[in-house]
């Protein structure tokens, strides 16, 4: 596993709980 696998996992797991929170947090209005 490279520096650059860890950096676009990374990458992808902060995108998906981004995603998470927006669906949570923005409908409430």
């Amino acid at each position: 596993m490279d520096a650059q696998e860890i950096l676009v996992t990374a990458l992808g797991i902060l995108a998906i709980g981004f995603i998470i929170w927006y669906f949570f947090f923005v409908p409430k209005k």
